[in-house]
């Protein structure tokens, strides 16, 4: 017999802007791969120059499974769409007009990874007889961020369009 038991707390994606925005996995991803880029720039005679630390990035494959329940799987899809899409293109300020900043939590024995999600790609596997979507794969790729860098970059932009132009 197996000791093997399910990890009970589940990976979460939610928005750092709409506290009611989240996905929360129906099963966890059996791996989470983690990649990171350190930016060199290379030089004459195998000389190199460190150039910038880049964010972590991440690519989460989750399962939706509805068809015991008789559900669609498109609530939580439609939520990935809404969280990796602008939040208001209309808006007249410019960090209303970009997607969502994310968070991805695992439990409470993995930090928190601020990010943004960078792209999702969508798999529909099955549908009942009535067409409805009962089970899909979304694979998510996320890049790590620095919230409070952006938050201040975000701010700089509003202010210097804030401010009358000099003729």
């Amino acid at each position: 017999m197996s000791n093997f038991k399910g990890a009970r707390m589940k990976l979460v994606i939610g928005s750092l802007e709409d506290k009611s925005l989240d996905v929360t996995a129906q099963y966890n991803p059996k791996e989470l791969p983690v990649s990171k880029s350190v930016a060199w720039t290379p030089h004459a005679h195998r000389v190199v120059e460190f150039g910038d630390e880049q964010g972590r990035e991440m690519t989460v494959e989750l399962l939706f499974d509805g068809y015991e329940a008789k559900q669609s799987v498109m609530t939580q899809l439609l939520k990935l769409d809404q969280m990796s899409s602008p939040i208001d293109r209309e808006s007249t300020n410019v960090s209303r007009r970009r997607p969502h900043r994310c968070v991805m939590v695992w439990g409470d024995k993995m930090e928190r990874i601020a990010c943004v999600i960078t792209s999702v790609e969508t798999k529909f596997v099955m549908w009942n007889d009535d067409g409805l979507p009962v089970r899909a794969t979304a694979t998510v790729k996320l890049k790590e961020i620095d919230v409070y860098a952006m938050l201040h970059a975000e701010q700089d932009r509003e202010s210097a369009r804030a401010r009358p132009r000099a003729r």
